[in-house]
């Protein structure tokens, strides 16, 4: 057999080999750097965020849990104060992926749901991993979930993985220093940093500092100090742009906008992070900044919760507690996080209507909304 065909046959093995090893597979859905899959209990499908930042087989938010029995004890999440309760969870799927019946910890996660507008079952967290491997490819459009260790084709790199402040890690190098970095796919920004580093960071000239402002993590909403990076470099990555923001924990992480600048694969049990740096891949927007407004979703409403200074949402007229109830060039249907970035990608530097309830009193606004804003490029001029 020519040698041509020995290899393509041996590929082709390889490839049927690895679809055999699938467990689940979704897209990995344009908009907000969240990564969002879907779970089947007691005969019904729910979403749900793949968050490696977890450490637990599977968490659940309290108002999905409540139909369940619930269980003795109470549930805590590690090194915080938030508490929740315990509940019997059926046996449940993502996928082929069986997750067995168990005592399942169960939060108000109101606080992170608000933001998205999504009604998620919980989280899949990196226990539900062990000896399986996920595997991002932003360039295809795909997640995966795979059986066993599948290394990343064309992986440029290989590093291993240690499980740092019970979090998969890896460790880089960042300004000529050594770091553990914690891979969290729950996290739907580029950095969290401590704030030492941050401030070593900012002195050294790498980052600079803008001001402060709110994060919100698993147990609540947290004042940190933000900036962006004026240089440097992490996995080979220009980090020249990108955000960072100050850790309450004191760790440093990695999160879902900047895992999009890279396909990646990560297995555990044998624990290892492959990744290769995309070429020339399309550049996310910032949602929030375009409209000027961040919002909290309630019953499939936008309920107007900040307004960014100076914004042309501020110009229109808004005020905080403005119910929008619908926009006018999505039609009808519950507002949520990523149909509001669908909006802004498609209507970039264009009017939009926006249908409001003030103290009871229907209005209707017209949101001019600004060009494009690089979610990976702070340091451009935004914008007006």
């Amino acid at each position: 057999m020519p040698l041509l065909g020995l290899i393509a046959q041996t590929a082709f093995a390889a490839d049927k080999t690895t679809e055999s090893r699938v467990l689940y597979e979704n897209r990995i859905p344009d908009g907000p750097a969240i990564l969002v899959g879907e779970i089947g209990v007691a005969g019904k499908n729910y979403p749900l965020i793949i968050d490696t930042g977890a450490e637990a087989t599977l968490l659940a938010d309290l108002a999905a849990a409540k139909p369940f029995k619930e269980a003795p004890g109470e549930a805590q999440v590690k090194r915080t104060e938030f508490k929740g309760r315990n509940y019997f969870i059926p046996e449940a799927t993502v996928g082929k992926l069986k997750i067995p019946a168990a005592v399942t910890p169960a939060y108000d996660f109101s606080n992170l749901r608000g933001p998205m507008g999504v009604d998620f079952f919980g989280y899949l967290g990196w226990k539900a991993l062990q000896g399986r491997t996920l595997q991002l490819d932003h360039d295809a459009g795909k997640l995966r979930i795979l059986n066993g260790a599948v290394p990343l084709p064309g992986a440029q790199a290989t590093l291993p993985v240690t499980i740092e402040h019970n979090t998969p890690s890896f460790r880089a190098p960042l300004n000529g220093k050594d770091h553990a970095w914690l891979i969290d796919t729950g996290f739907n920004d580029t950095f969290i940093i401590s704030s030492s580093h941050f401030g070593d960071l900012v002195e050294a000239g790498f980052v600079r500092r803008t001001s402060g402002g709110r994060v919100a993590r698993i147990e609540g909403e947290y004042q940190t100090e933000t900036g962006y990076f004026l240089k440097g470099s992490l996995l080979g990555v220009d980090l020249t742009g990108l955000s960072v923001t100050t850790d309450p924990h004191g760790y440093d992480v990695v999160g879902m906008l900047f895992l999009k600048k890279l396909n990646v694969a990560l297995s555990l049990e044998p624990s290892r992070f492959s990744y290769s740096i995309r070429k020339n891949p399309p550049h996310p927007i910032s949602e929030q900044l375009m409209l000027g407004i961040i919002f909290i979703y309630d019953h499939g409403q936008g309920v107007v919760a900040r307004i960014k200074p100076e914004s042309n949402a501020e110009k229109a007229g808004f005020k905080p507690g403005d119910r929008v109830e619908k926009i006018d060039e999505l039609g009808d249907g519950p507002l949520d996080c990523f149909k509001l970035y669908d909006l802004c990608l498609k209507h970039a530097g264009k009017p939009v209507t926006l249908r409001v309830r003030r103290d009871g009193q229907p209005l209707t606004i017209q949101l001019p909304l600004t060009a494009a804003v690089d979610a990976w490029n702070f340091d451009a001029p935004q914008s007006k």
